[in-house]
């Protein structure tokens, strides 16, 4: 191996660099004392645009890149850079012959002399560029307010030291190099943070000499004076986590491997998901004494690291059929990725802080390719996100789930399947069809009769599937329906063979038909069977005709043969009261479709808001206090009376919900009166084991206001817990007669882009739309609008419309919406009787 006389060393010009550089050639030169070098220095982009965010240049390349140019173009022959700078997926034009011993790998919190972290402000201004940083400032200090940090070592300093900002972080190599001393320093005080505390970023504290690939025979002789083939091995474990999670060096992603007695032992966060993280690891990965790395430990660590993805079935329609396990995902999930479905009262079950995405695919309209799904799906789990993949029937039965999970294994992606009840069984069984029957079909054959790759739809082989004696189930085959039974009846099929087919299979508008195979067609057009549908060819067939059990339109009473759409949100995750909307619907005869479009959430900042007032409230030390706040306390202190307003079953649950996260004494509550909006909220309060004080008899904001002020002393204390968007008649009046009023806001609504999604598919079913209030409205229209749906479509127009009560139906008048009748009795009840009182005088 020979040795090079004269080496051209590139360097970034800052002085960091600079004497980080010539420190370590000076070492090598030590160990080769031939051997001479130049340090040419080069401006980085980062280093000529010292202000400028780093997430500005892409995250990529910002002080490396510069220093790669020149190595191409024969100006060096070799860069040192500071490790944790470069990609972990570097150009293979590029090599990395030497990493150096790792100098201190740890970040420092440094204050100005004399002030401790214990003295900094509660909303201290903390300074860092690194979103790794932020990340875990974040989780330490949550009230801490972080913003950008630019500049070298010397610059963060003279910021931090003429008041910028109360704290910054930085590296403690950097420092070590630089010769700042950290103990005794006259004009600042520095706090080492181990990695318990905050995990470094990947490659944090070592350098690394970079050449060009084709340089064999330097690249050998750097590899066996300058490698370190510890801090090698360290690096090689923590580029695993950067490579398995895709991250950048500029994402929220620690990661550090560490030598613990004979052990090499990797410690990594996952951040990508968001400040709220949750996915970190410290697990042994291998050994220190045969510097071997155990692949297998390595990926059983990033399996912890990242999300997992659940593909779940959401079955064939009922939700009634729908999994516990699938429901209970639903609830935890922190993504949900869905396809069409046919009820959206899954939608009710899903985590309301859940992202939700629709990657749907129908005839001619696809949301989202399959590949796309399949990168999402990997996206999402690297964000550590519990992700639900939401197929509807079975995920294996026609459903591309296989392909879905070998792409998640190719990525190392842990994953689950929850089955599903498959429409092919399900859809046979409600109609009275069982797809096997002794004697008449020993076996069942499941086939999708859909068009195949170029629009072909003859792939099947008829010649086989005529000779079977068991049952043939088609799926996705109404459009092709003329081509499987003329391919059956030309490969000799029986003509008379019984048939029969299921659309939208276990739902209250299922529909069946049953024919022979000879006539099939013209039946189904006659029927005008539409998908989604199965096609059942086989002597069980006619089993249906005798033991049909599942007949809606059968039912009888008032509402019978409609089909009403209830637009009414759904608290999440709140247990059932008392009967639903839906309940009563169905208790007249009527076929409720529950779509929810509105979703109920409540924003950190929100909450936050609701605990610090509630806490004042209840005699909880809070850390400040506004003069409103004072003025608050001295109220609460004289009021001859005090009142709670709960408007809306929701709020009770998130009232109650706060006191019990603030541990509040439940017979603090002794001294306060509730007043209540209708008898659901009533029904709720009476739950947690209290009687409402004050129901108005008519159950709307300006009746509760009107008896309320009835009740109230001018220095009695009113307090309303509500929704964020709620009705301004009660602030308002109080406001005008200058009462003491708190209006604290619970929980807010937003659109539910997921039931928007099955907005047009359900109005092509139903008779009637319900409004439980004038949100329910603005978010029906809005789904209209998201679909394409125009008030003067014939979808629209023939729809009946009822309101609960006059406000929600002024909301309806002013969207363009005519109410075809309102409730007298402002209840769901109430609203069930008044279409039924008008289907009755109205029918036919």
């Amino acid at each position: 191996m020979s040795v090079p006389g004269h080496l051209r060393v590139a360097t970034r010009r800052s002085e960091l660099a600079v004497i980080q550089t010539a420190q370590w050639m000076d070492k090598i030169v030590q160990l080769v004392p031939d051997l001479t070098y130049e340090l040419v220095e080069i401006d980085s982009a980062g280093d000529l645009q010292p202000e400028r965010h780093l997430s500005d240049f892409g995250g990529k390349g910002i002080f490396s890149r510069t220093l790669e140019v020149a190595l191409a173009e024969d100006k060096a022959d070799l860069a040192i850079h500071s490790l944790k700078d470069l990609s972990v997926n570097m150009d293979p034009f590029f090599s990395l012959p030497a990493l150096s011993q790792r100098g201190n790998p740890y970040d420092v919190l440094v204050t100005a002399k004399g002030r401790s972290l214990a003295e900094l402000p509660t909303k201290a201004v903390a300074g860092t560029g690194s979103p790794r940083r932020l990340m875990q400032l974040k989780r330490h200090y949550p009230k801490w307010d972080v913003i950008p940090l630019r500049g070298n070592v010397r610059t963060r300093l003279d910021k931090l030291k003429r008041g910028d900002y109360d704290v910054i972080v930085l590296a403690l190599a950097g420092l070590e190099r630089l010769g700042i001393e950290i103990d005794n320093h006259p004009d600042f005080d520095f706090v080492p943070l181990n990695e318990t505390f905050m995990v470094p970023a990947c490659g944090q504290g070592i350098l690394a000499i970079q050449t060009l690939s084709e340089r064999t025979e330097l690249n050998r002789f750097l590899a066996s004076v300058a490698d370190d083939k510890l801090t090698r091995l360290c690096y090689e474990a923590e580029r695993s986590v950067v490579r398995h999670l895709g991250a950048s060096c500029q994402a929220p992603v620690a990661t550090f491997a560490k030598v613990e007695g004979e052990k090499i032992v990797l410690y990594a966060i996952n951040g990508l998901g968001g400040v709220d993280f949750t996915r970190e690891i410290r697990e042994p990965v291998g050994d220190a004494r045969t510097l071997e790395l155990d692949e297998m430990k390595i990926k059983k660590a990033l399996n912890h690291l990242t999300g997992k993805v659940y593909l779940v079935g959401a079955g064939p329609g009922d939700a009634g059929l729908f999994t516990l396990k699938g429901r209970e995902l639903l609830e935890t999930a922190d993504a949900v990725v869905f396809d069409r479905l046919g009820t959206g009262e899954l939608t009710g079950f899903i985590n309301p802080k859940a992202d939700r995405i629709y990657v749907g695919k129908r005839a001619g309209n696809h949301a989202m390719k399959q590949e796309q799904i399949c990168e999402l799906l990997v996206q999402l789990a690297r964000e550590g996100k519990k992700t639900v993949r939401l197929k509807g029937g079975d995920p294996f039965v026609f459903g591309r789930g296989g392909e879905e999970l070998l792409i998640l294994h190719e990525n190392g992606i842990p994953f689950e399947v929850v089955p599903g009840v498959t429409s092919s069984v399900a859809a046979p069984a409600y109609a009275g069809i069982p797809v096997t029957h002794r004697g008449l079909a020993s076996s069942v054959h499941i086939i999708t009769a859909h068009e195949g790759e170029g629009g072909k739809s003859d792939a099947l082989d008829y010649d086989d599937l005529a000779k079977i004696e068991g049952t043939l189930v088609f799926m996705m085959g109404v459009k092709n329906l003329p081509h499987v039974a003329q391919g059956l009846l030309a490969a000799g099929k029986d003509p008379l063979t019984p048939c029969a087919m299921v659309s939208n299979g276990t739902l209250n508008r299922q529909k069946v038909l049953h024919s022979v195979l000879n006539n099939l067609v013209k039946d189904a057009e006659e029927a005008a069977i539409r998908p989604p549908a199965v096609i059942i060819v086989g002597e069980v067939a006619a089993l249906g005709e005798t033991i049909n059990w599942f007949e809606p339109s059968s039912i009888d009473g008032p509402l019978a043969g409609k089909h009403i759409l209830v637009t009414r949100s759904k608290p999440p995750q709140t247990a059932k009261r008392g009967r639903s909307f839906a309940d009563f619907i169905e208790a007249r005869g009527g076929v409720p479709f529950e779509l929810s479009l509105i979703r109920l959430f409540t924003p950190v900042e929100m909450q936050e808001h609701l605990d610090h007032n509630l806490s004042l409230l209840f005699n909880i030390p809070v850390e400040m206090m506004t003069t409103d706040e004072k003025e608050l306390l001295e109220r609460l202190a004289t009021a001859p009376s005090r009142w709670f307003i709960l408007t809306s079953a929701h709020g009770v649950d998130c009232f109650f919900t706060a006191l019990d996260r603030l541990q509040v004494d439940r017979r603090d509550l002794a001294n306060w009166r509730f007043a209540v909006i209708g008898s659901a909220t009533a029904a709720a309060v009476r739950s947690y084991g209290y009687t409402p004080d004050l129901l108005p008899k008519v159950f709307d904001s300006s009746h509760l206001t009107e008896a309320l002020i009835s009740q109230l002393d001018e220095r009695d204390l009113v307090v309303a817990v509500r929704a964020a968007s709620g009705s301004p008649v009660l602030p308002t009046e109080m406001a005008r007669q200058g009462r003491f009023f708190l209006d604290l806001p619970a929980y807010d609504t937003c659109s539910d882009e997921l039931a928007y999604h099955l907005l047009s598919e359900t109005l092509n079913y139903a008779d009637a739309v319900t409004f439980t209030s004038s949100s329910g409205v603005r978010a029906f229209v809005a789904g209209l609008e998201n679909g394409g749906i125009s008030l003067e479509d014939d979808i629209i127009k023939k729809l009946d419309i009822f309101a609960i009560g006059p406000v929600t139906a002024e909301t309806c008048r002013t969207a363009g919406l005519m109410p075809t009748a309102v409730a007298d009795v402002f209840t769901m009840e109430g609203l069930a009787d008044t279409m039924a009182r008008y289907y009755t005088k109205n029918r036919l």
